[in-house]
Parts: C-alpha cells; structure tokens; sequence
C-alpha cells in the first residue's frame, strides 16, 4: 500500500496538506528523521546530512493544531 493512499484516507483539513507533504517527502528521500519545529524549517536527515525541505519557517499554533489531530492528544 503506497503513503499517498493510506494519506489519502485519513480525515484532515486542507490545511494539514503541507505536513503530509513532508512526510511524503521525507520517505520518498529514505530520510531517517523528520524535523518538524515551531518557527524553524521543516528539516530531514539523509545520511547523517540535514537538508532543509522549505525555506517556510513552521508557525507554532498551526503545527502544533496538525501534528495533534494526525496523532492524537495521547
């Protein structure tokens, strides 16, 4: 089963589509780590290399909101 149909799946606002996109990305790539920080760019590690995935700079509230709803408050 490929990301984009289990993503594809999952009840979300459209607002969420760009941290889904990173997780995309982040696979596609074979990261081993995905950086999702308030007010830093999103980041992967591939081969112990940090590469930025945007120069957008994540807000706070609004990656806070997505990250909760993809993963519950648990």
């Amino acid at each position: 089963m490929s990301v984009k149909s289990v993503i594809s799946k999952l009840p979300m606002p459209a607002s969420h589509t760009s941290i889904i996109n990173y997780f995309e990305q982040a696979i596609k790539k074979n990261a081993s780590d995905l950086y999702l920080i308030a007010e830093q760019s999103p980041t992967i590690r591939v081969d112990d290399e940090l590469s930025p995935l945007s120069k957008e700079k994540l807000q706070d509230k609004p990656l806070q909101t997505a990250l909760r709803e993809l993963v519950g408050d648990e």
